[in-house]
């Protein structure tokens, strides 16, 4: 015997008030009412289908927890089977492939053939479900919910859009099914002729449920066979048919994966050319120069004190990118009593860019010095004095003078200062014998990412003067590149996830009845999730396809594919993947078959 006790169902009035109804097995039991008196509702309390657990249900005798999801799952799964008032067949699938569908739960294989016979129904598996007739429509979804071979058949109005001819020939095949399989049919229905074929009815009236005719005595028991789980290969065919009927909708969020993945990799690949053209640049103008010493007091030239140094050039020609090392001396020089520090520059440095002006302009040798020194001295020829260490007897001529925002990597504090170059400086230090003086040397790098990994290795033995060029200004360049990659992919992502959101709005909208469909065919949420996981990892398949072709584009075509573009393309298409889950985890545990069916 199948009961319900402590039924309440209220809308927007009170439909049924702590009424009960047991049904016995091995006729049709007839509920009836007039419209709007809860047939379906019941119907829906009867088939687990509801929101409402505050009712008890037992099977005979043994209750079942309408609060345990994974109970009531494998209830409808393995006990019930419906037909619905405008049908539970899918649309978009041929009558063969309906078969299949409802054949996909049982894990048994199925003679559709001897299921189409059981409900007198001769008809081609591959004909399209709207050219069925309103009768075979029904025939053909009462053959479907007796595929699983239920224990309860639940029938919604199955008759209610026939003429009188197939609404009594309808009838005829449900009372052959009951008697023939011995099982619980129940049907709600308006009609008349109904009355004909019922063992039991049931009268909705003044909120009661009212036994008008009992089958009592066909009561016997029927017991609960726990089947096994659903297959892998119920859900590889599940999913291969959804991506064969809904192949348009599949194929538009794969593109908008795909998509989403080759524009961060050209945006990745443009960003980085230009990284590559400012470095480039960068080198041009930079000198790439550093100094090295062995003393913190030697790292500038005009520091009051200095110590003579006995570094060694060995160990800076093991770095890698160096292009010249060159020692460096301390020197100092009096002119008209005033005390100039002398700076070497070299032909590597690009000192022509930062001159204001050319005092002689064929001078292929000479000194520059600053503005300021310029206008002190007034004078166009300048000969050493080194006090103790003697004079230097060539004189030398200025060149041109510098603007004062030039800034002198070996100066910390003066602004007043005389530039030689390196060749004629090693002349005047051979000439004087100041080997006293040396303090360090200077290095000349190809580029500047050899010259910050040098110093990087450096600073862990001497110290470095590392200010002749602004080295922050590839860190800077190369972190800005790093922010604006990835601005530009979360921009990318932000636009993918719209795009996402209004395709799954759409594929919500379509699949919302399937979804019902697969929770009243005893489907539970983790099962119908685990389908779409199924999905989401088959278009991953696709986007790994993608993945691949651009890796072998980039090798082919010797690109820049790094870690990080890796990292990006992966973080973003698991976000992606993870969007769709938790949109459709959302959806899917929302979906209340009742409430779909009912608008």
């Amino acid at each position: 015997m199948l009961k319900l006790e402590n039924i309440n169902i209220c809308y927007d009035r009170e439909i049924l008030n702590q009424s009960k109804i047991e049904i016995f097995p091995g006729g049709i039991s007839l509920i009836e009412g007039k419209s709007g008196t809860g047939k379906t509702t019941l119907l829906y309390h009867i088939g687990l289908i509801c929101n409402d657990t505050n009712f008890i249900y037992s099977l005979d005798g043994v209750n079942i927890d309408l609060k345990n999801e994974k109970e009531i799952s494998f209830f409808r799964r393995n006990m019930i089977g419906y037909v619905l008032q405008e049908s539970n067949l899918f649309e978009q699938y041929n009558v063969g492939e309906n078969l299949r569908h409802f054949a996909m739960l049982t894990n048994e294989e199925v003679n559709y053939q001897d299921i189409l016979s059981l409900v007198d129904l001769d008809i081609d598996l591959n004909e399209r479900i709207e050219s069925l007739s309103g009768g075979e429509r029904q025939r053909l979804a009462i053959a479907c919910a007796l595929i699983k071979k239920p224990k309860i058949l639940i029938m919604d109005e199955p008759t209610s859009a026939l003429d009188k001819k197939n609404e009594i020939n309808i009838f005829k095949t449900i009372q052959k099914i009951a008697e023939k399989l011995n099982i619980y049919v129940i049907v709600a229905s308006h009609s008349q002729i109904a009355k004909d074929y019922a063992m039991a009815i049931y009268r909705i009236e003044n909120k009661t449920i009212h036994v008008i005719q009992s089958n009592k005595n066909n009561d016997f028991s029927l017991k609960i066979e726990k089947t096994t789980v659903l297959s892998k290969t119920f859900y590889k065919n599940y999913v291969q048919h959804f991506q064969k009927h809904y192949k348009q909708l599949s194929n538009i969020m794969k593109m908008i994966f795909s998509i989403v993945m080759v524009s961060i990799f050209i945006t990745s690949q443009l960003i980085d050319i230009k990284l590559e053209q400012n470095i480039q640049s960068l080198n041009e103008l930079s000198d790439k120069q550093i100094f090295v010493t062995s003393h913190k007091e030697n790292l500038y030239l005009d520091n009051p004190v200095y110590q003579t140094d006995n570094l060694s050039n060995k160990a800076l020609k093991s770095l890698k990118g160096v292009q010249n090392i060159y020692p460096v001396y301390s020197l100092k020089t009096k002119i008209d009593g005033i005390e100039y520090t002398i700076v070497p520059y070299f032909n590597e440095n690009n000192i022509d860019k930062a001159i204001v002006q050319m005092v002689n302009k064929q001078m292929k040798n000479g000194i520059y010095c600053s503005i300021n020194t310029f206008n002190k001295l007034k004078i166009d020829e300048i000969q050493f004095d080194f006090g103790n260490e003697g004079s230097y007897n060539q004189k030398f001529k200025i060149k041109g003078y510098l603007q004062n925002s030039y800034v002198c990597g070996f100066l910390k504090n003066q602004t007043e200062y005389l530039y030689i170059n390196y060749d004629e400086l090693s002349q005047l230090n051979q000439s004087l014998h100041l080997d006293n003086h040396f303090i360090g040397y200077t290095i000349f790098f190809n580029d500047i990412n050899s010259m910050n990994k040098g110093i990087e290795d450096l600073k862990t033995s001497y110290f470095v003067n590392e200010t002749f060029q602004k080295n922050d200004v590839l860190e800077s360049l190369v972190e800005q590149t790093y922010m604006t990659k990835i601005e530009i992919v979360s921009l990318i992502c932000a636009v993918a996830i719209i795009l996402l959101f209004i395709v799954l709005k759409e594929y919500e909208e379509r699949r919302k009845l399937e979804f019902a469909l697969l929770k009243i065919n005893g489907l539970s949420n983790r099962e119908i999730m685990k389908i779409i996981g199924i999905e989401l990892l088959r278009f991953h398949k696709t986007n790994m396809f993608v993945f691949v072709l651009l890796l072998i584009m980039s090798i082919v075509l010797k690109m820049n594919f790094s870690y990080f573009l890796v990292f990006l393309i992966i973080i973003n298409q698991c976000l992606l993947i993870l969007i769709c889950y938790l949109h459709n985890f959302l959806s899917v545990k929302k979906i209340s078959p009742d409430k779909i069916l009912r608008f």
